[in-house]
């Protein structure tokens, strides 16, 4: 992609310098000859004027008709992709719904976006509640891939099969599965344009102010220090709070759904020491009735996870010593 682009930099560079250039170089060329017909006498002001005018009309249409070129290329790189879009197959999404998740089972499981290399080859794994996994690797090494056809994101472009309870992925209701029973949080979590308490409860059914306040003391949110309280409006873009108030207050609505899975994206990416260790601790406490997939890059989760899927050692599950 940065050659692609450096090339079209460089022509596109090339074409626009030459267009000013011979441009600029005939106007001199006109203006000299025509300043010599003049004064010899040979040309009037009224006839130069004219040739002029005719002449930047002659530069204008030649440049409208070499930009056409440019922008048809344009639109047809944009009408190339349009067609992607338009022809991909629709998403698969079964009928079947669970009310709750036991295991989840990846039997040679491979993924790849083209298909000179494969990001996930082979992969076989099964998830049981009552566990932290943490998955780890190097970037790249495909754990944010891993986590989307785990979840069926990528439900149309995977090889192998995946299930849950036993009950193949292609046969479910993920959309109703995903919204009612699994919970996520991104490294680089997205809150709406509205009031703290509203983004807590975005997505949640169930809830009451004590579990709530339970929740955001857990995870060391000092929520006195807003103006109005759970009624703070943030800003666009969540500008008015910070990096780890925005990440604390993800992992809490993730919390406060009371998820059968959970999934946290680098959740020590944005949070001191202190609620890097009071997050264990309640992740510890969860456990019991979750599965807890951690993708991380910070040792301090390795000590509380009941297995750690190492990538770079081609999928192999190793235990963790807790």
């Amino acid at each position: 992609m940065f050659n692609s682009l450096l090339r079209y930099t460089k022509v596109s560079y090339l074409f626009n310098s030459s267009n000013s250039m011979v441009t600029t170089i005939a106007r001199v060329i006109i203006f000299f000859v025509g300043g010599m017909e003049i004064i010899n006498g040979n040309l009037t002001i009224g006839d130069f004027t004219i040739i002029s005018s005719y002449f930047s009309m002659m530069i204008g249409s030649v440049g409208y008709f070499l930009n056409l070129g440019k922008s048809y290329q344009d639109a047809l790189v944009s009408y190339d992709r349009l067609r992607q879009i338009l022809d991909e197959s629709p998403e698969i999404n079964g009928t079947v719904r669970l009310e709750s998740i036991e295991t989840i089972e990846l039997r040679n499981v491979s993924f790849g976006y083209d298909n000179s290399k494969k990001i996930i080859h082979d992969f076989n794994y099964e998830f049981e509640k009552g566990k932290i996994y943490c998955i780890v690797g190097d970037n790249g090494a495909g754990k944010s891939t891993l986590i989307n056809v785990i979840l069926g994101i990528l439900v149309n472009y995977y090889l192998g099969e995946i299930y849950y309870n036993s009950i193949e992925l292609k046969e479910l209701d993920m959309y109703y599965i995903r919204r009612k029973i699994v919970g996520v949080t991104e490294q680089e979590p997205k809150l709406v344009n509205d009031t703290i308490i509203n983004n807590l409860i975005y997505g949640v059914e169930v809830y009451d102010y004590k579990t709530i306040d339970k929740l955001l003391k857990d995870l060391n949110v000092n929520i006195d220090k807003f103006h109005e309280g759970l009624n703070t409006k943030l800003n666009e873009a969540s500008s008015n709070i910070s990096g780890g108030e925005k990440l604390k207050i993800a992992i809490a609505r993730t919390f406060l759904k009371d998820p059968d899975v959970i999934v946290l994206d680098e959740p020590a990416s944005a949070l001191d020491v202190v609620s890097i260790e009071k997050l264990k601790s309640m992740l510890t406490e969860l456990k019991k009735e979750k599965i807890i997939l951690i993708v991380t890059h910070n040792q301090e989760f390795l000590n509380i996870a009941d297995e750690v899927i190492d990538l770079n050692r081609i999928s192999k599950k190793v235990k963790c010593l807790v």
